[in-house]
């Protein structure tokens, strides 16, 4: 079965809904030191912590540098003030997540772990009044299979940090 990602972002918080102005993007750039929680059921859970650096374009696009990687992709404004975003993956990002994803829980299960069904419950980023401080929250969760039986994961990512526009 192959697996499938709903990014309820897309489908929650469209642009019309704001009053039909797009807001201009910040650019810029924040360190986050950030807390990760993977739980599998059946299989246990692993807690970890990270730096990553968060840079927005100004355009509507974003990239995070982590010790494992880039990911990159869009944001759409999620408030009328313009200081909460709603993050979507682009597609290698999300192809790049999940697989981490499986890879992670594949070591929790001992076993092969291949996600079925995948869905982002939250995935955005807070700027305080000024852009001096920003806040990142990924929760995602699924189903997939392996050799020992189906089982349900969940995926937590939160973080807060600095951020400097660029003016």
């Amino acid at each position: 079965m192959k697996r499938t990602a709903t990014t309820l972002a897309l489908l929650l918080f469209p642009l019309a809904a704001l009053g039909g102005d797009v807001l201009p993007a910040p650019a810029g750039a924040g360190t986050i030191v950030f807390k990760e929680k993977l739980s599998v059921s059946g299989c246990g859970s692993f807690k970890d912590v990270g730096i990553l650096t968060f840079t927005t374009n100004g355009d509507s696009t974003w990239q995070a540098d982590l010790l494992g990687g880039e990911l990159s992709g869009t944001m759409q404004p999620a408030d009328s003030k313009g200081r909460k975003w709603q993050l979507v993956f682009d597609a290698q990002s999300l192809d790049d997540y999940l697989d981490s994803i499986e890879d992670a829980a594949t070591d929790l299960c001992w076993a092969l772990v291949t996600i079925d069904v995948f869905e982002f419950k939250k995935f955005e980023v807070k700027f305080d009044k000024d852009f001096s401080k920003i806040k990142l929250k990924l929760k995602s969760g699924g189903t997939g299979t392996s050799i020992v039986g189906d089982g349900k994961g969940k995926h937590s990512l939160k973080g807060k940090g600095t951020f400097a526009e660029n003016l």
